[in-house]
């Protein structure tokens, strides 16, 4: 089995992450096409799964907390700018 298949597969057995957790997960995975990095906005993420940016930090600390992504927040000039999520392959 592919190292990324057993990836996926600890995570859809992870009893401790919730189904929302996973989802966002698997969106991140998707959008970043392959899985390394995702530029997208909170905002838009919370749009395109139809939840709120409250429920959106709660589902983000449980893969985070796991160590399945990492996330920094890049500057744009000083300032911060968008989120960059990492996927973690060595879980």
């Amino acid at each position: 089995m592919p190292d990324s298949q057993k990836l996926y597969n600890s995570i859809v057995k992870n009893r401790n992450l919730t189904v929302g957790a996973k989802a966002l997960y698997f969106y991140i995975l998707v959008v970043a096409e392959g899985g390394n990095i995702n530029f997208q906005t909170r905002n838009k993420i919370a749009y395109d799964l139809n939840i709120s940016n409250q429920t959106l930090g709660k589902y983000l600390k449980e893969p985070t907390q796991s160590g399945y992504i990492k996330c920094k927040q890049l500057k744009n000039n000083g300032r911060f700018g968008n989120n960059c999520y990492v996927i973690q392959d060595g879980v």
